[in-house]
């Protein structure tokens, strides 16, 4: 999601919990990663495209 909580991106997390986000084509800006599940906890990660 971006600043302003627009979710710009989804994706489903597959069995071995990895997921590949592409943001090459995400205009610069400050982002935010947050990924919850009903087996894990949310973790949330800024990312900062310059």
């Amino acid at each position: 999601m971006d600043l302003l909580g627009k979710v710009v991106a989804g994706q489903p997390i597959v069995e071995n919990l990895q997921c590949i986000l592409d943001m090459s084509a995400a205009p610069k800006g400050i982002y935010f990663i947050e990924i919850t599940g009903a087996e894990y906890k949310i973790v949330r990660k800024k990312i900062v495209l310059q």
